[in-house]
């Protein structure tokens, strides 16, 4: 019976092939870990099952037409072979249930059918070229088995809660809105590196189940654009920040990441932040006494932002980057979360794709 021992040694070296799995496998670790340090590892695991599901198609036919490729091996396989299947099917499979726990159709509006559609192809491509490829190289199979262990982390992180109490508070929206950014790993939520921030939520409004139409040009296109915004519970304006022009669709600016922003101090080491909001928008000043429910501001794009949307969180001090300030695990009151078509009244978790869904009448019963 035939098994890959008697497939003819390819020209290359055996060593060489180790090496350059080795090599790739370690850049690819490294440029993902570099990726999850800045907070964007979900968006790079979409262009990550994309890029090496087509990597696959082709190393596969490549070997078949070399004729390095056997079907039918694992009737009489080699344990190193078996070994090597399973670990990088497995990865795979952790793959697809990573995207699934950061995938929500409503955040890819009217491309979500044949995005979905595209990642689980990629997926399953990976699983089934998983067990094809004749001689795996044990460096870029240990590579993958890394990279299984990192992904188990992940998912098992974001099944959790942030540490400590959440605060409860009304929410500062109205209708129903979903978490883009929010949760305990970098998975869902790019704040998560960030102590000062790892509580944060980016919120935007969901119209016709989705967070945008197909294709926005201008912020206005957005839904989020000029939403208005209230206090989220009674407090005192400690600061204010007004003087940036909205950005029309990405804008860097890390020296002013949360743009026009206001913060009120809802009690002692409580404080709400409001951020990237519309210029010209604010309705309060520093000083004032405002109570849950009032009007503050409309969301904006300014700082640093991709698109309109509310950047919220409660805090322990005014200033959103001293050294000493942490964000908090937050609740909203009155609200409904529905996550993956589950539906729970006043969640203490939030993450992104969650939806909220908010009961207007009682936002702010005491």
């Amino acid at each position: 019976m035939t098994t890959t021992a008697d497939i003819g040694t390819p020209r290359v070296p055996r060593v060489m092939w180790e090496v350059v799995g080795a090599v790739g496998g370690i850049m690819l670790l490294a440029l993902c870990l570099g990726v999850r340090m800045m907070g964007a590892l979900g968006q790079m695991l979409y262009l990550l099952v994309v890029a090496a599901g087509l990597w696959t198609v082709v190393r596969l036919a490549v070997l078949k037409m070399r004729g390095w490729l056997v079907p039918g091996w694992w009737r009489a396989p080699l344990a190193r072979e078996v070994a090597s299947a399973v670990l990088r099917g497995s990865f795979w499979c952790m793959a697809a249930g990573a995207i699934h726990l950061n995938l929500g159709p409503h955040l890819l509006g009217a491309a979500a059918d044949w995005v979905a559609g595209v990642l689980a192809v990629a997926c399953l491509v990976g699983v089934l070229g998983a067990g094809l490829p004749v001689r795996p190289t044990w460096g870029l199979t240990a590579c993958f088995g890394v990279g299984l262990v990192g992904l188990v982390f992940e998912v098992w992180q974001t099944m959790g809660t942030l540490p400590g109490e959440p605060v409860t508070v009304a929410p500062p929206f109205r209708g129903e809105w979903a978490v883009i950014q929010g949760g305990a790993t970098p998975l869902v939520n790019h704040h998560a590196p960030v102590p000062q921030q790892r509580g944060a939520l980016d919120l935007m409004a969901v119209v016709d189940g989705a967070v945008m139409p197909e294709a926005p040009e201008h912020n206005a296109d957005h839904f989020s654009w000029e939403q208005p915004l209230y206090a989220p519970g009674d407090g005192t304006v400690v600061a204010v920040v007004a003087e940036f022009e909205d950005a029309e669709g990405w804008s860097i600016d890390v020296e002013n990441p949360a743009g026009n922003q206001v913060v009120i101090r809802l009690a002692e080491d409580r404080y709400a932040v409001l951020a990237h909001l519309r210029h010209g928008s604010i309705e309060v000043a520093e000083g004032d006494v405002v109570t849950c429910g009032q009007p503050v501001a409309k969301v904006g794009n300014t700082g640093n932002t991709t698109q309109p949307h509310l950047h919220f969180q409660v805090q322990t001090t005014p200033d959103l980057m001293g050294d000493d300030n942490r964000a908090l695990p937050l609740q909203f009151a009155a609200t409904t979360r529905i996550r993956h078509g589950t539906e729970t009244a006043d969640p203490t978790d939030l993450r992104r794709p969650d939806r909220l869904r908010v009961d207007q009448s009682a936002v702010c019963e005491k």
